[in-house]
Order: structure tokens, then C-alpha cells, then sequence
């Protein structure tokens, strides 16, 4: 049962966390010590609403704050929230993954931990689940993890143009970034994990649960499709047993888009995977 004082720290808790937005303030929220004696203790109490809110502090401060990021990387935070996404409530779960993807996009270093943790084999179960109320979670996940893949082969563009350029301060740059991300190797490690299959059989599900509902998740779909496209390869025989799901697909989104004035619509199909 929450206590009067739990409810204080709740309260305490939501006026943190549009304080430590600020990037000097999170920065001084971690140096005067608030991971060790805020984020982390609250993380692990026994109540649902502290971890929940702790999570969201750590993110809003760590969010674009390099500084906060490493600070945040010297202690075992990334364990604690790949361990509650592994177990917590799925209100905790959807806090910790966003504390955790701000900390570790643009951070190599922390995408390596992630790998060490087996966090993407943890990312799998929930995605492979058939449950409704993960469905948030799932999506919020395959978009993370897209992030994820996505960060170096921007990185080998912005090499390449620097290269081209002659411009050695920022080649040398880059060049240690990408070699990084090639230690991490998320998207290795992906294919690896079976992702091929995870995300052909919830690519599947995706269109099954929009034919039942009726509807469509657009913005789900669009996430779903780019994770596929840069998988497109990697992945073609797997996604060739999908291929009459993409069609559908494609299908839909060509008869959206003729009726579309926007442009959002258009663009979707060029997204499918040519199988």
C-alpha cells in the first residue's frame, strides 16, 4: 500500500522531471549525486509509481545531453532498465525503454552494453508477443531499434561526404564514430537474433490486426516498413514468405494516396521492400 510519503515522493518526482529538462540542470541533478541517491534506490522501490517516475526523470535528463550520458554510462542504470523492461509492468516497461533509448542513440558505447545485456533478446520476446496491451511497448521498440541500425550508415554517409570534401578533422571523426558502431554491431546482432523472422511475423500481425479492426495504425505501418527496408536485403528470403502481405499493403497505400492531397500517403509504398 503507498504510503503519505511515497505520494510526497511521486510529487517530487513530477517537479524533477521538467527541472532536470534543462540540460545545466540535469547535468547538476547527476553531479550533486541524483542517480546514486534518486534515480537508481527509486528504480528499485517496491512501488510502481516511483519506478515509473524515476525512469521518466532519468530520461528527460539524459535526453541530448552527452554529458548526462556518460555520467549516466558510469553506473549500472543500463542493467537496472533492461532488467525492469525484462519484468516490471508494462507502464514501467514503456518508461525504462524511453530512459534507455534516449541514453543510448548517438552513444556507441551504450549500444554496446546493450548487446552485453542481451537487451535485443529481451526486445524480441516482447515483440514476438500476442498481446494487445504491448502493443505500445512493440511499436515504441521497432522504432528504437530502427534508430539503432540506421545511426551508421548515416554515420558512412557523413564520412564519405567528408571525405570528399578533404575536411581530415571531421573524417577522423566519423571514422571513429563508424568503427564504434562496427564494435557494437547492433544490426549483426540482430540478424543474429532471428530478426528476420520477429519482424516478418509482426509485420503479418500488423496487417492481420488492422483487416480485423478495420482501421489502419499509419504511423505503426510507416515504422514497421522502414525497419524492413533497411532489413530488405539481409532478410529476402525471409520476407519473401511475406510477400503477398506487402502487397496488400502496397495496395492500400496506392488507393490512399490517390485520394490523398497531403503527400503523407504517397510516400509509403516507396518504403516496401522490393521483394
Amino acid at each position: 500500500m503507498q504510503t503519505k510519503d511515497d505520494k510526497r515522493k511521486v510529487q517530487i518526482l513530477v517537479d524533477l522531471e521538467y527541472y532536470v529538462h534543462q540540460i545545466d540542470n540535469g547535468q547538476n541533478f547527476l553531479k550533486m549525486g541524483g542517480l546514486r541517491d534518486v534515480i537508481i534506490p527509486g528504480l528499485n522501490s517496491s512501488f510502481e509509481e516511483i519506478r515509473l517516475n524515476c525512469a521518466y526523470v532519468f530520461g528527460s535528463c539524459v535526453q541530448n545531453n552527452i554529458k548526462a550520458q556518460i555520467m549516466a554510462y558510469e553506473t549500472n542504470i543500463i542493467e537496472i532498465l533492461v532488467r525492469l523492461i525484462a519484468t516490471d509492468t508494462v507502464e514501467v516497461k514503456n518508461k525504462c525503454l524511453y530512459g534507455l533509448s534516449v541514453l543510448s542513440l548517438q552513444f556507441p558505447i551504450a549500444q554496446k552494453k546493450l548487446v552485453e545485456l542481451e537487451a535485443l533478446s529481451e526486445f524480441a520476446l516482447i515483440v514476438s508477443q500476442r498481446d494487445p496491451i504491448l502493443s505500445k511497448l512493440q511499436k515504441k521498440i521497432i522504432v528504437f531499434l530502427y534508430d539503432l541500425v540506421l545511426e551508421p550508415e548515416l554515420t558512412k554517409q557523413n564520412l564519405q561526404y567528408y571525405q570528399n570534401q578533404n575536411e581530415t578533422d571531421n573524417v577522423e571523426m566519423y571514422s571513429e564514430k563508424l568503427r564504434q558502431y562496427n564494435v557494437s554491431n547492433i544490426k549483426g546482432q540482430l540478424l543474429a537474433n532471428n530478426w528476420c523472422d520477429i519482424v516478418n511475423t509482426y509485420l503479418k500481425r500488423v496487417y492481420e490486426e488492422s483487416i480485423t479492426t478495420g482501421e489502419f495504425d499509419h504511423d505503426l505501418v510507416e515504422k514497421t516498413l522502414y525497419f524492413i527496408s533497411l532489413f530488405s536485403q539481409n532478410c529476402r528470403d525471409h520476407f519473401t514468405n511475406s510477400k503477398i502481405v506487402i502487397e496488400q499493403f502496397r495496395r492500400s497505400y496506392d488507393l490512399l494516396a490517390n485520394d490523398d492531397d497531403s503527400g503523407y500517403f504517397k510516400k509509403n509504398p516507396n518504403l516496401i521492400p522490393k521483394i
